[in-house]
């Protein structure tokens, strides 16, 4: 089973490093582009919208 992390605030960011870690992660989703810059080059797909990500994954 793969996750859509939707957010990447405080709570959302821990989340992410602990789905990144697992191999859980398959996307991320936020509404501030500017997030993106938290995951470094990680290489998970980056949407501003869920129902983007939910039609690609």
């Amino acid at each position: 089973m793969k996750a859509i992390l939707v957010g990447l605030g405080s709570a959302g960011f821990s989340w992410y490093k602990r789905l990144r870690d697992t191999g859980l992660l398959a996307a991320v989703v936020e509404v501030d582009p500017t997030m993106k810059a938290k995951m470094n080059d990680d290489p998970f797909p980056f949407y501003t919208s869920l129902e983007e990500a939910l039609q690609q994954d």
